[in-house]
């Protein structure tokens, strides 16, 4: 067994930093690295499927090394792999009907929950929560900032956004951390450069221009508040308090500058959505957005393409789970409900422009309201779980009110645009879902004094569990 330990040691190094890499990168550039533009015997490759296929065969290999599977299982688990074998069944049968690449376009709506495995196999034993989120956070400053530096150098609007409406979700999951992240370690200018990221996080946000933003920010820092209400006096309560608070006023003080700006800019009701790409000024930029974030909520917002399409598009999406209730239209057929409007991108066989724009929509339809409930009862045990802790406030880990409001911004991201279509999203979602059960189970339970939310009342003499870095090899025994 000695012997062995080196080798288990590299594979688990690897692991992690792989692991890590690929969240880094996601976080930062979404859809632009998740492309490889590679093609395997006319397979467009992915940068999400060649870290799955890594991250497979480095968790059989540390499988193999300690003849055990090499994550943790219980309930959870056991009814995601179930999950798992169905999507494989209609990926079957799409193949079998000739559809071809487009079912592994569909058939990425439900493989990418392999992140929650690879997410419990990894924390905390390899991992450190706290490492996991600040990876995502760091990405998400550094996609902000790039794409920031970007628009100032050469001002353009796509569809009336200058950034992507996708980075948006990051970004806001990025600023919450943010506005968590304390320490008594951390010094004057490690602070400023807390509220540096967040304020260009949301200046992101801005950017996006992404109407659907608004009601995920505002039910997530509603959630953030109930926890700080329902918390223990201390110091998680005040900072739950602090951190609801301070991002609540820079919402209200961003709409007050939207307000200020959109009112004075002249707009058609239905605006011409073609592309801008020629050099525009900042400032016409600017208030362009401000009129948009306006206008979708004033007394023509029924005319707003934007909502007029997702409309039309989830009645359409309703009337085909009428048609097939109990099966769904599968994995491959064309998921064009509104064919090439609004697509930045010529459709494809890999291309989900068209869809329902509500991902909840999406999977019903593909899949059928059988399973579709059963995709919401396993959702619903993780909630259990985590309301039942919440029950005892005294008790609450201090990671559960942060990822309950992560997880909330992704749920109400989807419900109005595409989650599980983006596998780029996707996989980010279930990472927030496994560190959400780890803590609310106490599974991910090994805290540090380093760690900025810590566990109350468990382990705090505990060992910190990995090292500076973030990563430790398992302790062979």
């Amino acid at each position: 067994m000695t012997s062995l330990r080196p080798r288990r040691q590299i594979i688990d190094r690897t692991f992690a930093v792989v692991y890590l890499v690929y969240l880094l990168g996601t976080a930062a550039f979404n859809r632009e690295f998740a492309r490889l533009h590679v093609e395997l015997f006319g397979i467009p490759l992915f940068v999400g499927e060649a870290a799955i296929g890594t991250l497979l065969v480095l968790l059989l290999a540390r499988g193999w090394a300690e003849r055990k599977v090499p994550f943790p299982t219980d309930r959870l688990t056991f009814g995601l792999a179930a999950y798992l074998i169905i999507g494989c069944t209609f990926a079957v049968f799409g193949l079998l009907h000739g559809y071809g690449l487009a079912v592994f376009r569909d058939f990425a709506l439900v493989y990418y929950l392999v992140f929650f495995l690879f997410t419990i196999a990894a924390v905390p034993g390899l991992i450190r929560p706290a490492t996991v989120m600040d990876v995502l956070t760091t990405g998400s400053v550094v996609g902000s900032c790039v794409t920031i530096v970007s628009f100032f150098l050469a001002p353009r609007l796509v569809h009336e956004h200058a950034a992507p409406g996708y980075q948006a979700l990051v970004a806001w999951i990025g600023a919450m951390w943010l506005a968590l992240r304390e320490g008594s370690r951390h010094s004057r200018a490690l602070r400023a450069l807390r509220y540096l990221g967040i304020g260009v996080n949301l200046l992101l946000i801005y950017l996006a221009a992404y109407r659907t933003m608004l009601p995920v920010m505002l039910i997530t820092l509603a959630v953030l508040a109930g926890w700080a209400i329902m918390g223990r006096p201390g110091r998680q309560r005040t900072s739950l308090a602090r951190a609801a608070a301070g991002l609540g006023l820079t919402v209200v003080a961003m709409a007050g500058v939207g307000l200020a700006l959109g009112r004075s800019v002249e707009m058609p009701e239905t605006p011409e959505r073609s592309d801008n790409d020629g050099a525009i000024s900042p400032s016409y930029v600017f208030d362009t957005l401000s009129a948009r974030w306006v206008r979708g909520f004033g007394a023509t917002a029924v005319a707003e393409p934007s909502l007029s399409f997702r409309a039309s598009a989830w009645r359409l999406a309703i009337e085909r789970i009428l048609a097939s209730p109990l099966v769904g239209i599968g994995f491959g057929p064309a998921p064009a409900l509104h064919p090439d409007e609004n697509c930045e991108l010529v459709s494809s066989p890999v291309s989900n422009c068209g869809n329902a724009h509500n991902t909840f929509l999406t999977l019903a339809m593909r899949m059928g309201l059988p399973v579709f409930a059963y995709f919401l009862a396993l959702n619903g045990y993780v909630a259990m779980k985590v309301l039942k802790r919440g029950a005892r406030p005294a008790d609450v880990p201090g990671w559960v009110p942060y990822l309950t409001a992560a997880y909330m911004s992704f749920i109400l991201f989807g419900m109005m645009s595409l989650l599980f279509e983006s596998p780029y999203l996707s996989s980010l979602f279930w990472v927030v879902l496994a560190l959400m059960w780890l803590c609310a189970t106490g599974a991910g339970a090994q805290p540090s004094e380093q760690d900025p939310l810590r566990y109350p009342g468990k382990g705090a003499n505990v060992r910190p569990a990995v090292s500076s870095l973030g990563l430790e090899g398992r302790d062979d025994g």
